[in-house]
C-alpha cells in the first residue's frame, strides 16, 4: 500500500467511526450507570453482610 492509500484508508475508517461515536457513548453511558447501579447493590450486599456477621459474632 501507498501512503495515499493508507491516508484515505485511515480517513474511511474514521469517518465510519465518527458515525457510530455517538451510539456508542449512548451504549457506554448506560453501559456505566448499569456497572454503577450494580456495583452499588454488591456494596450495598456486602455492608449487609458484615453488619450481619457481626451482630451474630
Amino acid at each position: 500500500m501507498t501512503i495515499g492509500n493508507i491516508r484515505g484508508h485511515l480517513a474511511s475508517i474514521s469517518n465510519h467511526h465518527i458515525k457510530h461515536i455517538s451510539k456508542i457513548d449512548c451504549w457506554t453511558t448506560q453501559l456505566g450507570a448499569r456497572v454503577r447501579i450494580t456495583v452499588s447493590e454488591l456494596l450495598n450486599i456486602d455492608i449487609s453482610e458484615t453488619h450481619t456477621r457481626r451482630i451474630y459474632v
